[in-house]
């Protein structure tokens, strides 16, 4: 969640930037009724910027205290059990690999960032989870695709907002 706010605070500040210029110029229109079009679209732009960085602020209040989120299938073993398919169970290992990629698609088609998977293929994919369950044995393989998803997230934001 940390992540989404900072991405929307800083689209928020780009929007600001971009906009600054115009909402300078139209303060010297002082009569309310008379404000040009562009002035007012760029007060609606900015009340709709000040408006989602507010409701998404006020989501992270809630999303703090809300319990672990959930997910069904494969996803919910353990990293125990999935280092144990990768070593020694190759069908098994495949439908654990397979709810990865099938997570990771679907986080990266919902996120609107740029292509994050641009920067990794399968193997990659399944290296960052092996490496992250050898460190992590009782938490489950659903934290793994998650917690790559974030670093994922860090990466791009990274590229965007060096």
């Amino acid at each position: 969640m940390r992540l989404l706010i900072d991405r929307i605070v800083h689209r928020a500040r780009d929007a600001w930037r971009e906009l600054r210029p115009a909402a300078v110029s139209c303060l010297a229109e002082k009569d309310e009724a008379e404000l040009s079009a562009e002035c007012r679209e760029v007060a609606m732009k900015i009340w709709l910027a000040i408006l989602a960085v507010g409701m998404v602020l006020g989501a992270s209040v809630e999303d703090a205290s809300a319990e672990k989120r959930v997910f069904l299938g494969d996803g919910a073993s353990s990293c125990r059990a999935w280092a144990d398919a990768r070593a020694r169970h190759p069908q098994r290992a495949r439908l654990l690999e397979e709810w990865v990629l099938g997570f990771v698609s679907g986080a990266n088609i919902y996120d609107d960032s740029p292509e994050m998977l641009k920067q990794m293929d399968e193997r990659a994919i399944f290296a960052w989870i092996d490496d992250y369950c050898r460190a992590h044995a009782v938490e489950r393989v659903d934290d793994a695709a998650f917690e790559l998803m974030q670093e994922l997230l860090r990466r791009t934001d990274k590229a965007e907002h060096p």
